[in-house]
């Protein structure tokens, strides 16, 4: 790219589409806001290769909901991501990008496999998906995840198989949740099933949660077979979910 917003996008555009084999979106110290992706692989790559560089690429536009099988990295730059309007989107790739993911509309979906460790933020009303393969043996690292202003904010987990019960699958160095008490809902889904015992959601290395503290969080409704409570776990520096009643799978 050699401009800022130079992809029409919008209400009546369309989707950004990555041509088969490796194709690259340099953004080259550039700006850009999209709807969404269309047909992507897992080589498509977004990136800014500008030295000393900084783009911000805003995904979401016109409440657009897409997929990106590729990678978002910066290779000599940084790539900053913002999610907007009431869409989703999943990001499916092993992203390296470091700098600052923004959520400020509807849903970004990621897996345990982005491990760019930038800081991550929700507005109010916004969600952050975490979807976890089995086995889940790998952690999203955030050197910040701060949770909402004044409202309710979502963290949704969404497991394939049992969780780790030594591995939380998000490692925020820095953790703060705002909006008042009950404020941010963690939603726990097992899609194979799930056994008793306490499983490590959010590990917050800091040794405390700032804004409100614990008090902010509260647990989604669960299937009525299955019991279980968030426990803050001050001796592992995470917030945990035991697993009292699983008589079987769902």
């Amino acid at each position: 790219m050699g401009a800022d917003e130079v992809i029409p996008d919008g209400p009546g555009k369309g989707l950004l589409a990555f041509s088969s084999g490796t194709a690259i979106l340099d953004l080259n110290g550039y700006s850009e806001a999209i709807n969404g992706f269309g047909s992507s692989t897992s080589s498509s790559v977004v990136d800014d290769m500008a030295a000393g560089g900084s783009s911000t690429l805003t995904v979401g536009n016109a409440d657009t909901t897409s997929s990106f099988a590729g990678v978002i990295k910066n290779t000599t730059g940084t790539v900053n991501l913002v999610k907007i309007g009431a869409g989703t989107l999943t990001l499916a790739g092993a992203n390296t990008y470091n700098g600052s993911t923004t959520i400020n509309g509807g849903v970004l979906a990621i897996s345990p496999a982005q491990q760019g460790g930038g800081s991550y933020s929700l507005a109010d009303g916004a969600t952050l998906g975490i979807n976890v393969s089995y086995p889940a043996t790998a952690t999203v690292p955030m050197s910040d995840l701060t949770l909402g202003n004044s409202a309710d904010t979502t963290v949704a987990f969404n497991f394939s198989g049992n969780p780790s019960a030594s591995v939380a699958h998000v490692t925020a160095i820095n953790l703060t949740a705002n909006g008042g008490a009950n404020a941010v809902t963690l939603k726990v889904t097992f899609n194979a099933g799930v056994t008793v015992g306490q499983y490590p959601l959010i590990q917050y290395p800091s040794g405390s949660i700032g804004g409100i503290g614990f008090s902010a969080f509260k647990l989604a409704p669960l299937p009525s077979y299955l019991n279980a409570v968030l426990v803050n776990n001050t001796a592992n520096n995470s917030i945990d979910l035991n697993v009292t009643a699983a008589p079987w799978v769902e």
